[in-house]
């Protein structure tokens, strides 16, 4: 995807985002109601990553910022290749990598931990796994979604595939975007929205129809919204009038 697009689409998912933030806080949620703690923190990521895309796109790469932005902080200009426009692409490109790594980490990180927040307050027996000792251990994130959403009704094949693919994503980016199974075996394509995605033991994961990961992880947050607008809209959590985030100050 063109930078420009993404930008685009980044900003269309910011307006999104700042748009259900201020709904919650017009009707008198706080600051700290994990409803709108969720969308304050996809905001701070996005917005965050359109200013750093179009830094890198628009002055990492002129000669100015290196002559005369660098020497304020005693940094030497960093040389990749012994062409200087060659260094600058390759700079840029750890950085654009840096960034949709990050942007995708942070929003999985948003995700869960306030889905993992109204479990634990709205969903109390589910959230945890009783072993025999009756010691309880925390769901793992693909697991409480499952069991939350089937408990909800709003659990189809189609999204138990979307936790499928997005936990594997968020795996491979332990191992530079190459997938390993544990037991060193390749499952089966997952399909979500008429998309399949391939995950081979060992190799990087592949995408369909020359799709690029800045498309995916687009796809994936809107997804993500979509879940959490769901769960919050649906009765049984509609019914708390105030979902403490102990990680937000007040």
């Amino acid at each position: 995807m063109e930078k420009i697009q993404i930008i685009r689409n980044l900003e269309a998912l910011f307006q999104v985002c700042f748009s259900k933030e201020q709904n919650f806080l017009r009707a008198g949620s706080e600051q700290n109601d994990v409803r709108v703690t969720f969308h304050k923190h996809l905001i701070n990521t996005i917005n965050s990553s359109i200013h750093l895309l179009i830094f890198s796109e628009s002055t990492l790469l002129t000669e100015d910022w290196w002559t005369k932005k660098l020497p304020k902080y005693k940094i030497n200009k960093r040389v990749f290749s012994t062409s200087p426009q060659e260094s600058r692409q390759i700079e840029k490109g750890y950085i654009d990598q840096y960034l949709i790594f990050s942007y995708f980490n942070f929003i999985f990180h948003t995700f869960e931990s306030s889905f993992r927040i109204i479990c634990e307050n709205c969903f109390k027996d589910e959230y945890y796994i009783i072993k025999e000792n009756g010691e309880r251990k925390k769901r793992d994130i693909k697991n409480l979604c499952e069991v939350i959403l089937k408990k909800l009704n709003l659990l189809d094949k189609d999204r138990e595939n979307f936790l499928e693919i997005v936990v594997k994503f968020r795996n491979s980016l332990h191992n530079n975007g190459v997938f390993i199974n544990d037991n060193e075996r390749s499952p089966p394509p997952y399909t979500w929205k008429h998309n399949s995605y391939v995950f081979n033991h060992g190799k990087q994961i592949t995408l369909e129809n020359n799709s690029d990961l800045w498309t995916e992880y687009l796809r994936f947050t809107r997804e993500f919204i979509s879940i959490f607008t769901e769960v919050i809209e649906h009765p049984t959590v509609k019914k708390y009038r105030f979902i403490e985030d102990i990680t937000e100050i007040a």
